[in-house]
């Protein structure tokens, strides 16, 4: 080899090294921010831990891809998977990619660019190992971190979930890292602050996800409370007052963030809300949550017995269907 020839390969290196001071969200042990080159580091390191259990797989070509996989967050760092949506962040890696290897022998930028490519369209099996194992090492590492104290454990379980069940092993990893992380999410919630919500098109799209009406959310009488996450709302719950009974209405919480309490949470703190405005009864109409209201202590009441005020409010009126059942809570009652 040519000395020219390994100056421009040691060129590469000195760029590359820059990916030791990208940061990412998760925090070591000892609360640092860990770098994509940590990242990457153990994400081998998980592969080779592995590897004598995906025996069909091109080891090699595999290895290669892990190190290659974040090599383009070089230049411009990296973007958080929850603050990806509406930005193009693999046309920019895919670039900085470019510009980091133009130093490097054609036959070694076409091959890297290559297993790149390969890696984010995931159609081989190497090249979904890597995005499983890519995802499991992120959990594993947000589980094991000494993170801020608002950090949101719950985005974990549902993210990258398509790449981690397409193989037994996988799945495997993810249940026992999906256990370690409910209980990291289930310790925050008591902490979770609700607050006042305007309405807009935020609270909208929320409901709008859940199939829930939002046609007459600026309606008088309405108020909305919600959780927020890494600044983003995941849960809301309406009250629309009258003189002395009330709806409750507008539950709902994100999927990643259901089965941890956070519905108890705010149907209690609607409740504290009701009593505070003087209702003595707090009503509501629901499709699918009967039985999740009926062990708060709501019985069911036939839509008929309705206060007139509950009657004439849009929900009952249309919004929700007429075949909801009707429940109601004596405020005060407990």
């Amino acid at each position: 080899m040519q000395i020219p020839d390994i100056h421009a390969r040691l060129i590469f290196l000195r760029e590359a090294e820059r990916l030791k001071d990208v940061l990412r969200t998760a925090h070591t042990r000892t609360g640092k921010q860990e770098s994509t080159a940590e990242h990457t580091w153990r994400l081998g390191l998980f592969i080779l831990s592995f590897a004598d259990q995906l025996p069909d797989l091109d080891l090699l070509k595999v290895l290669k891809m892990a190190l290659l996989h974040d090599l383009g967050e070089a230049i411009h760092g990296d973007i958080p998977a929850i603050n990806q949506q509406g930005r193009d962040k693999l046309e920019q890696e895919r670039a900085d990619l470019v510009t980091l290897m133009h130093t490097l022998p054609t036959k070694l930028q076409v091959e890297f660019l290559s297993l790149w490519d390969e890696y984010n369209q995931a159609q081989t099996l190497e090249a979904q190992a890597v995005k499983a194992f890519d995802k499991l090492e992120t959990i594993l590492q947000h589980n094991q971190g000494a993170n801020p104290p608002a950090f949101d454990y719950a985005f974990n379980l549902t993210y990258g979930q398509r790449y981690t069940q397409i193989n037994p092993l996988f799945a495997a990893i993810r249940a026992l890292l999906d256990a370690e992380t409910r209980q990291l999410a289930l310790q925050q919630v008591p902490a979770m602050n609700i607050e006042f919500l305007a309405v807009d098109d935020e609270l909208e799209n929320l409901l709008d996800l859940c199939q829930l009406p939002s046609d007459d959310i600026y309606a008088a009488h309405v108020q909305f409370f919600g959780i927020r996450r890494a600044n983003r709302l995941v849960a809301v719950v309406g009250l629309e007052s009258y003189e002395s009974v009330g709806l409750l209405r507008s539950l709902a919480v994100l999927p990643d963030y259901r089965s941890l309490g956070i519905a108890q949470r705010l149907v209690s703190f609607i409740e504290e809300q009701a009593v505070e405005q003087g209702l003595k009864q707090l009503y509501l109409l629901t499709m699918t949550a009967r039985n999740f209201f009926q062990a708060l202590n709501y019985r069911l009441i036939e839509r008929a017995l309705a206060p007139l005020e509950i009657q004439t409010t849009a929900q009952f009126n249309g919004l929700c269907p007429a075949t909801a059942v009707l429940l109601v809570k004596d405020l005060g009652a407990e």
